[in-house]
């Protein structure tokens, strides 16, 4: 599993126990409402991370032909931002760390184009 993976899945459980609360308070609920609150929760699941994608996709198109090594890396490092969220510096982190400790390799952060 990546640090991207370990992102996500992170996203994920997080929107999975907001809608496990909702169904606490449903607990005395019917069957039905039970498994259409289930339903909504797995679409708000996939319309997140839909739109966080899109997001992220659309940076690199408007972006990431501009020239320059430094740009370009900015664009990386913003779709990074996009994808990760709050975990962010944990993925840059866990990106840094290596063979030699957590700081064996350099993240950069670009230039704006």
């Amino acid at each position: 599993m990546t640090a991207t993976d370990d992102i996500f899945s992170a996203r994920a459980k997080e929107l999975v126990l907001e809608k496990e609360i909702e169904l606490q308070k449903l607990k005395n609920a019917s069957k039905e409402h039970v498994q259409e609150a289930i339903q909504q929760a797995i679409i708000d699941i996939a319309k997140d991370h839909t739109d966080i994608i899109h997001k992220a996709l659309q940076l690199g198109f408007d972006y990431g032909g501009i020239d320059g090594a430094y740009h370009k890396m900015w664009v990386i490092d913003q779709m990074i931002r996009i994808l990760a969220g709050d975990l962010y510096d944990t993925y840059v982190k866990a990106a840094k760390e290596g063979q030699d400790g957590p700081d064996t390799y350099s993240w950069d952060v670009g230039i704006a184009p």
